[in-house]
């Protein structure tokens, strides 16, 4: 039952060819309610980023005011020490 809910991806498509994001909206009845479900490929989007996306889009719909999100996540978990030092923007310019 909870699949006539799902956006569909065509049988025998690769998965290179997907869509990146995938909405449906369904309505049930004379007014009675709404589903709105979203899929979206892991290369673009996680999880925590799907549900900033999907709170701020609700928001937006309601004329609420949406706060910007806070990207903090590497000053409260740091990426580990690495001896490796990544090319500067100018060093990959002057190649």
């Amino acid at each position: 039952m909870i699949l006539q809910f799902l956006p569909e991806v065509e049988q025998g498509e690769s998965a290179g060819t997907w869509p990146l994001l995938r909405v449906m909206v369904s309505f049930f009845g004379s007014g009675s309610g709404v589903a709105v479900t979203v899929g979206i490929s892991h290369q673009i989007c996680d999880a925590a980023s799907l549900l900033t996306f999907v709170r701020a889009w609700a928001a937006t719909a309601k004329g609420t005011a949406t706060s910007v999100p806070q990207f903090a996540g590497t000053t409260i978990y740091p990426p580990p020490y690495s001896s490796y030092q990544s090319p500067s923007l100018d060093d990959l310019y002057e190649r």
